[in-house]
């Protein structure tokens, strides 16, 4: 594995690939149990990906119950965390707070960009040298990836300006998200845009190539 250079850690998060409770949209093309079988490649892809590249790379899981699971699916990770309870926002605050005192630098990152490469992550760590926050903008209008300085998690106030009522799940989750970074002037970066993959029009061959490789 190559030497681990980067002074920070990614928080990668995955749902236990149960039928039905993933990637439901997708489902109603594919059906429940194809969605769960393509969220499971899609959420590995992206684990190893990191992980090969020597990123440090935690799993922040749900539901608890499925641990050893997901431990399984997804082995030697830096640390398995929790979900908590709560909206994606108080999960992604919780999940932070539970590892600033382990890295310099936290990048959350989910599994439906699965374009998303470790240059992206490494660009935003060197980002985070200069900025506060770094954010991944998704073409639907939420974001992929969003890293933070590990020592503003114990802020409340930045935590709760990125993290708390916000509209999740909509079109406006990062058009809220920098508005409010601009408003508290919380100095920040944008990276390049890229698309989730939440239905079936979603799948394409640029897509195909990211799961599978070349065909």
């Amino acid at each position: 594995m190559p030497h681990r250079s980067n002074p920070g850690e990614l928080i990668l998060f995955v749902k236990y690939p149960e039928a039905g409770k993933v990637k439901t949209r997708l489902a109603g093309t594919t059906g429940y149990r194809c969605a769960a079988q393509i969220y499971s490649h899609m959420s590995r892809t992206v684990f190893w990906r990191m992980k090969h590249a020597g990123l440090k790379t935690s799993v922040a899981f749900h539901p608890p119950s499925a641990e050893k699971s997901v431990a399984g699916l997804f082995p030697d990770a830096e640390s398995y965390v929790r979900q908590s309870s709560g909206d994606l926002g108080q999960k992604m605050k919780n999940a932070l707070r539970r590892r600033r005192h382990h890295s310099g630098k936290l990048i959350l990152i989910g599994t439906d960009c699965i374009d998303i490469q470790p240059d992206d992550c490494r660009q935003a760590f060197r980002e985070l040298e200069h900025k506060d926050v770094v954010i991944g903008p998704a073409h639907d209008g939420g974001y992929y990836l969003l890293g933070i300085k590990t020592d503003l998690t114990a802020n409340k106030q930045i935590m709760s300006i990125l993290f708390d009522d916000i509209q999740w799940s909509t079109a406006d989750v990062l058009l809220q998200t920098i508005r409010r970074l601009k408003r508290f002037r919380i100095s920040h970066r944008l990276l390049k845009k890229k698309s989730d993959l939440d239905t079936a029009d979603d799948i394409n061959p640029a897509v195909i190539r990211s799961l599978y490789g070349p065909v």
